[in-house]
């Protein structure tokens, strides 16, 4: 079965999870690394995306060997509610508080 790379579930993910990594690396890479024993600030940031940049190579040999095409279709929702959602409760969280930030996130019925 022949199926798109753009279509193929496990290429995509492998693809999402290379540019996590890839962000948290340069994002963090003027923190101090520290050491194993004395960790610093940046030593998680780069060893988690260094964790996700192998886990995505990983997934995307296997999307390219076994080939999974995407059910369904893509949710308006999901794709543009669900992030506004999660950068207005992190705008609330930094200038309101957790009380404010929790409150706001619950007047809204999950459905």
């Amino acid at each position: 079965m022949k199926v798109p790379l753009l279509n193929n579930k496990r290429f995509l993910a492998g693809i999402m999870f290379l540019v996590i990594g890839a962000v948290a690396i340069y994002i963090a890479q003027d923190y101090p690394m520290g050491t194993a024993l004395r960790m610093g600030p940046g030593y998680f940031p780069i060893v988690l995306g260094g964790i996700m940049g192998l886990f995505g190579i990983y997934e995307l040999v296997i999307g390219v060997l076994k080939p999974d095409a995407v059910q369904g279709n893509w949710s308006i929702r999901a794709l543009l509610v669900l992030p506004i959602a999660a950068v207005i409760f992190g705008v609330l969280m930094e200038h309101g508080g957790f009380v404010p930030a929790l409150t706001a996130e619950r007047m809204y019925p999950r459905s």
